[in-house]
């Protein structure tokens, strides 16, 4: 039996510091509402309001004015001298000092996906994640693939029909999907050669099925900055309108997003910290050198679309499923996905005809045609020992040709990308004057089975003039070793 002098929890004492204060019911479901909107942190010598959905920080004051707005003021019966009277507070004011189980004080923000409860989480840090999941889309139990054919018709129209490459993308989503806390090292690429094709409606699609608060968009501009403000909290990003640039750093920065697990985050105004890397990527772009992939690079998997754009009704109909129920028929397929054998989501992504076409386009008119050269045996790639000032000399007829400039700067770079570091070796390419030392050049080898690195220098600068080559076997291990530099 209760005891009929405990009062009931809608009023209960308000421990905000004066005991004598009662909090009527609908005063605190306001308290209440607050206390699901925010979180009180407290890190090292900061005391704000943390906004859960948003990541907006008010202090005292601004606390104090967006509650006054928002959720207007709380009534309270003050017993003083045995006297009760009612009385009006501003919300933010009695929140900020309410010590109730509702208000959650916290030393630490985070927005990490698990599969865990949020019991099972360090009750002293805040995870943003048990929260902002409620904004995914609600799943339709009873969808099936006819449900989505109009989306799978769509990405096989933006990938060219490519089978393999929509069979990663959707692969790549369910896996996102199912096991929240999984970080894939791979992006997904949308490429198309007319604008106004629909990848962007992409963007719609998935906002709706991975929530609102979770997926950003950007503009390919902010790969070469700091775009961690951007990112911050986003499980899935798109990056819109990018275009090819001359800085190569931005991509070095941005493959470590893709990759790492862990990343610096370095926002504005704060101090740079390790976090967990939740973030994955979705580029579009009308540009087919967009990204300077590598050969064979697993990073990226390409959708190449090819088609001009099409009418108006077909994009029409797109949007209408799309803000009508492709979100929730999508969140249950994604949900119930049946990964083939082959699938593993740290793998690399398939070397499609799309993705290696755009590997070629990356590298650029210049790597392109000396690529040609070389598996043709001509010059300059007609031996094995390369300069780049000899290279570049042998190189300069075509330059109008192939449209793209060639200096000694531009073949420096391709070389090192087509046969790795440049070695130091002694060449002799002419005889040397008497006392003097036969000179160190920076070179590189062509493979093809010669350890150069046991040849004289008069050999080396023999096969460097004229294509000389000295071995057709290995030469044995007991094959005296030449002079070379301690750099060697």
């Amino acid at each position: 039996m209760s005891n009929s002098n405990t009062p009931s929890p809608e009023n209960q004492p308000a421990t905000t510091g004066a005991s004598s204060l009662n909090i009527d019911r609908e005063s605190r479901e306001i308290l209440k509402y607050i206390s699901e909107d925010f979180v009180m942190l407290a890190s090292g010598t900061k005391l704000v309001a943390y906004h859960i959905e948003t990541g907006d920080e008010l202090g005292k004051d601004g606390m104090r004015q967006y509650c006054a707005k928002h959720y207007g003021k709380v009534v309270m019966t003050v017993i003083k001298e045995g006297n009760e009277t009612e009385k009006e507070a501003p919300a933010g004011d009695i929140w900020w000092e309410w010590n109730d189980p509702l208000r959650r004080v916290v030393r630490r923000i985070v927005m990490e996906p698990t599969s865990k409860g949020e019991t099972d989480d360090n009750p002293e840090v805040f995870n943003r994640w048990h929260i902002l999941k409620h904004t995914m889309a609600e799943r339709n139990p009873q969808a099936t693939a006819n449900d989505i054919a109009i989306l799978a018709n769509h990405l096989m129209y933006l990938s060219g029909d490519d089978v393999v490459g929509v069979t990663f993308f959707l692969c790549w989503l369910a896996q996102l999907y199912q096991t929240p806390e999984i970080k894939m090292p791979t992006a997904v690429y949308l490429y198309s050669k007319y604008g106004r094709v629909g990848k962007n409606l992409m963007q719609r699609l998935l906002t709706r099925v991975f929530g609102k608060p979770l997926v950003a968009g950007c503009t390919g501009k902010q790969l070469q900055k700091n775009f961690d403000d951007a990112i911050e909290h986003k499980r899935l990003v798109f990056i819109n309108e990018l275009a090819r640039s001359e800085k190569v750093d931005g991509y070095e920065n941005f493959k470590s997003q893709i990759s790492e697990e862990f990343t610096q985050f370095e926002g504005k105004g704060r101090a740079s910290k390790e976090i967990r890397n939740i973030t994955h990527f979705i580029i579009t772009s009308n540009h087919g050198d967009g990204l300077p992939l590598m050969e064979n690079d697993g990073r990226i998997c390409v959708l190449q679309c090819l088609e001009p754009r099409k009418d108006d009704a077909y994009y029409d109909e797109l949007v209408d499923w799309i803000d009508g129920p492709g979100a929730s028929a999508l969140a249950q397929i994604l949900a119930t996905w049946r990964f083939p054998a082959i699938w593993k989501p740290h793998a690399p992504v398939p070397q499609t005809a799309a993705t290696r076409a755009m590997q070629e386009a990356s590298r650029g008119a210049l790597h392109n045609n000396m690529e040609q050269l070389r598996l043709a045996g001509a010059a300059p790639f007609d031996r094995d020992i390369l300069a780049v000032l000899d290279v570049t000399q042998a190189l300069h007829g075509y330059e109008a040709m192939w449209g793209c400039k060639i200096n000694t700067t531009s073949v420096g770079i391709v070389l090192k990308r087509m046969f790795g570091e440049p070695v130091p070796m002694k060449v002799e390419r002419e005889p040397p004057a008497k006392d003097k030392v036969v000179p160190t050049m920076r070179v590189y080898l062509q493979p093809s089975g010669i350890d150069w690195t046991k040849a004289t220098p008069k050999q080396r600068g023999e096969n460097l003039n004229k294509g000389t080559r000295l071995f057709t076997v290995q030469p044995p291990d007991d094959y005296p070793k030449t002079e070379v530099s301690d750099n060697e």
